[in-house]
């Protein structure tokens, strides 16, 4: 039994992680934010005109790619495991959008002090704790 819940948690930690990374990178380039510069400045400048199309096909080739990711990974827990961890990967992965989104429009880190809405925090950290509880009983007590 101790070994089980070892195991759910390593395998708890790397959703946390591989999740956390994928939807940052979804999130990050879809609602990017061009800095402020004036369009009379970008239509003159032909540096910055060839940048911003840069970043423009730069994010849209990773909001793909990350949301191909994201499935791939959806996909894989399902088949190889159950549906528990795929349900799981999507609740560590929905909890983290809020934060992101936020620190997104403000530019800074956002933690329990400084968010404006407590009752988010509260709601995300209890999913993610029900997440691990999920994520032990996927792999321990569920039968195939």
């Amino acid at each position: 039994m101790i070994g089980c819940i070892l195991k759910s948690i390593g395998f708890y930690l790397v959703l946390l992680i591989v999740g956390t990374n994928l939807i940052g990178l979804f999130i990050r380039s879809l609602v990017y934010v061009f800095p402020l510069i004036d369009e009379s400045i970008i239509k003159e400048n032909s540096f910055l005109k060839k940048e911003r199309k840069r970043i423009i096909f730069s994010n849209t080739f990773i909001t793909i790619f990350s949301f191909i990711l994201i499935g791939v990974c959806l996909f894989i827990l399902f088949y190889f495991w159950n549906f528990g961890l795929a349900l799981a990967f999507l609740i560590i992965i929905s909890c983290r959008v809020p934060d992101l989104v936020l620190e997104i429009r403000t530019g800074k880190k956002i933690s329990k002090g400084n968010h404006p809405n407590k009752i988010i925090v509260v709601i995300s950290t209890f999913f993610l704790w029900g997440s691990m509880f999920l994520v032990w009983y996927s792999l321990c007590l569920w039968t195939k």
